[in-house]
């Protein structure tokens, strides 16, 4: 069996401060994002989850905040059924008197046959290679961490975990659909062109009528 690597989100320098908006994603967010991890476990084979964890004090354990997976909003990837090999981004979230601080921990993960949590990858893939920076937290956490997440069937086809998404698996909604077939010259200028028609029109009517009246007149 491939070994599977340790995935370390240290894109993010670790900690992101001065976060405005610290709570868990809006519902409905949540709900499409799960959607949207459901279609590339179906694809891919792995489960992907989340956990946004308030910051947790020495010998305490805390509630989280938000959590979900590919199997729904509010269910946990690592009890999942039918999930023998996953991903799940953790992130802890400290909401001091001074300021806020969001830290990544890890991507927990799980093959068929064991699971590894925590220290340093030996390789670890950082999550700006897929195009996300701190500033995704910035503004809301519970969004944040649920465009985060949604780098994950990248993250696994990067390291070689699992294939990367056809595109026969995206949904045809998600799919752009194509310009209506036609002459681009004609829509990029429809507006200049349609009046300098309209005036062409009028011009050639006036001349018309102009030379009719002049040949009236000399009979």
């Amino acid at each position: 069996m491939v070994a599977v690597p340790v995935l370390c989100l240290a894109a993010f320098g670790g900690v992101v401060t001065l976060i405005p908006q610290a709570g868990p994603p809006a519902a409905a967010d949540a709900a499409a994002t799960a959607a949207a991890l459901e279609r590339a476990a179906r694809a891919q084979g792995v489960c992907y989850g989340w956990r946004l964890l308030p910051h947790r004090e020495p010998r305490k354990q805390s509630e989280a905040i938000s959590v979900g997976s590919s199997a729904g909003a509010g269910v946990s990837v690592r009890t999942a059924p039918g999930c023998s090999r996953w991903l799940e981004l953790i992130a802890e979230l400290n909401t001091g008197a001074r300021h806020h601080k969001v830290l990544l921990r890890l991507v927990d993960w799980r093959t068929d046959e064991h699971r590894v949590r925590g220290g340093p990858p030996p390789d670890g893939l950082r999550i700006g290679a897929v195009g996300l920076t701190d500033e995704i937290f910035l503004d809301d956490t519970g969004a944040g961490i649920l465009r985060a997440v949604r780098a994950l069937p990248l993250i696994a086809a990067e390291k070689g975990i699992a294939e990367p998404i056809s595109a026969e698996s995206v949904p045809p909604a998600a799919l752009r659909p194509l310009p209506p077939v036609g002459n681009d010259v004609w829509r990029s200028h429809r507006q200049v062109l349609v009046p300098a028609l309209l005036l062409f029109g009028l011009a050639t009517v006036s001349a018309v009528v102009a030379v009719r009246d002049f040949r009236r007149r000399r009979r």
